[in-house]
């Protein structure tokens, strides 16, 4: 029953404000393919990624189901780390005790890392459950037991962790190393297949090196990459340096259970090291996989201490610096905001308007919630703007991860107020982005009621939408709202422009009140199209 409690446990804090977060950009990729459904997918899978399609695949079923909300995508995440988490627990308990066990789950439930990757819609947390059901079973094929069908099923889980994420293959090889100390058949065997049944995915991989974004070896890019694994504390970071050093002391002694959890917390981060010697690798996600090695070691070196209270007053104290890392994820860490970013879109364009992304990669974070609400834009280019002088220009920009600004963003800036573009004032500066939205200066020509005009007498009005340069705009098809001096006139209501009035529509209005009245038309989006007929005299 301790198994289903931790995975009980260790969901709820997965679920636990899933949706409450933006999608970031990978996982705006990620629903893009999980949203066109398995049987497309299948047949578009060459096209990306080979070491996400085997995530895409198992969960592009469940988004069949659940639909393409935020907490939809992310919540196999959660199943997936919830299911790890009992796997955790029962690999230490075939090693150590059941109160070390209970330990390693509790500080591997909690920690910030591993809450951030069961609450995105990213293989991470899938690679994760395999790497520690195959920890499992490689625990009972050294059993020698039945040990076929044990090394059969451990020979899958392996390959499957490798083509659910490349660097699992950390985790295989410290597996495979502890596999060979206690039965070296086995390990050579189950090693060749797993290698051979990789070879795809690893091979071109590492001619290919890794994107460009990740930075090269540095002291700095070490610290950022260990503290995030640490979730941003420096006593935890040290207390796990101290739990690995105890434990190699516990394993010179004789201690040899802790072997395999050594194994699985140092390959990992030392082979992403050695790696990064030839091409940078070394990134803070890539050292999940040693997570659970490093739960169980620490759990096993604080209960390790003596006398008793002390290693009780250890893991308390670790189990508390772990879980205010934790609660962290959940009240800090902002992703990009890019659904307020969509919501600003929404509220303030209309179908047909253009929108221009820096870098293009914007347009999937941002596409999402817009292909969600319906609202359709058209993609443009910096010269489009030129050439097409479309009447409404959003730019929607992620840059400020950077530091500066980047040249091509003052050129496109420049090419759009060039064009006779004027920004509306919108600079919706959110965590890491950027929005402005622009547009050729129009207002609403507003005539034709005579004056003199007698009370009670109906007079009609031409509402015309014009260009800065007097120019009518043809494909206005905005909504006009309008307002009047005489509190008891009799105005149209509110009308949205149709293609076929070519910018120019016509209405009737009755004034009550005599006096020298006035009239206004505005757009109920953008204030600044507006007109306004002055001077009508009312006679009685």
């Amino acid at each position: 029953m301790i198994p289903v409690g931790i995975f009980i446990a260790a969901l709820g804090l997965g679920l636990f404000q899933i949706g409450a977060k933006s999608l970031w950009h990978d996982e705006a990729i990620s629903a893009g393919f999980l949203l066109i459904g398995p049987r497309h997918l299948l047949g578009m899978l060459p096209t990306y990624a080979p070491q996400d399609d085997l995530y895409l695949v198992v969960v592009s079923f469940w988004t069949k189901l659940a639909g393409g909300s935020e907490a939809a995508l992310r919540a196999p995440s959660a199943l997936f780390a919830a299911t790890a988490a009992a796997f955790v627990y029962l690999v230490a308990t075939r090693l150590t005790s059941r109160r070390v066990a209970l330990s390693a789950a509790a500080l591997l439930v909690v920690s910030e890392m591993f809450l951030a990757y069961a609450q995105e819609a990213r293989p991470y947390a899938f690679a994760l459950l395999l790497c520690a059901a195959s920890t499992y079973v490689a625990l009972r094929v050294a059993d020698r037991t039945a040990s076929r069908p044990w090394l059969a099923a451990y020979v899958v889980l392996a390959t499957m962790a490798i083509y659910a994420h490349m660097f699992t293959a950390f985790v295989v090889a410290a597996q495979l190393a502890w596999l060979a100390s206690a039965s070296w058949r086995p390990a050579i065997v189950g090693g060749f297949v797993i290698g051979m049944a990789s070879l795809p995915l690893v091979l071109p991989g590492l001619r290919g090196g890794t994107p460009g974004w990740i930075a090269p070896l540095s002291p700095d890019t070490i610290r950022i990459a260990f503290l995030t694994l640490a979730g941003g504390s420096w006593a935890l970071l040290i207390a796990a340096v101290l739990a690995i050093v105890r434990s190699l002391w516990l394993v010179a002694r004789g201690h040899r259970p802790l072997v395999l959890p050594l194994l699985l917390a140092v390959f990992p981060i030392a082979g992403l090291l050695i790696l990064s010697l030839r091409f940078p690798a070394l990134v803070a996600r890539y050292m999940l996989f040693a997570l659970p090695g490093l739960a169980i070691v620490c759990a096993a070196a604080a209960w390790s201490l003596r006398p008793r209270w002390v290693a009780v007053a250890a893991f308390t104290a670790l189990l508390v610096v772990d879980a205010a890392a934790g609660v962290s994820w959940y009240t800090g860490h902002p992703k990009d905001d890019t659904r307020g970013m969509a919501a600003t879109i929404v509220a303030g364009s209309r179908d047909g308007d253009a929108i221009i992304y820096y870098p293009v990669q914007t347009a999937d974070e941002i596409g999402y919630y817009l292909n969600r609400t319906g609202r359709h834009l058209n993609i443009v280019t910096q010269q489009d703007v030129v050439t097409m002088h479309p009447r409404s220009v959003w730019v929607a920009m992620n840059y400020f991860w950077t530091g500066s600004t980047p040249p091509e963003v003052t050129s496109l800036l420049s090419t759009i107020e060039a064009a006779g573009y004027k920004s509306l004032g919108v600079g919706l500066q959110p965590h890491g982005l950027r929005l402005l939205h622009y547009m050729i200066p129009a207002k609403l020509s507003v005539s034709g009621l005579p004056s003199p005009v007698a009370a009670g007498v109906a007079g009609l009005l031409t509402v015309k939408a014009v260009d800065a340069k007097g120019r009518t705009w043809a494909d206005y098809q905005g909504t006009v709202h309008f307002t009047s001096t005489d509190a008891h006139a009799i105005l149209p209501a509110d009308y949205t422009f149709t293609a076929a009035d070519a910018g120019v529509h016509t209405f009737s209005v009755t004034f009550a009140s005599h006096g020298e009245q006035r009239i206004r038309a505005r757009d109920t989006v953008t204030e600044a199209i507006t007109g306004v007929q002055a001077n009508i005299i009312v006679s009685p």
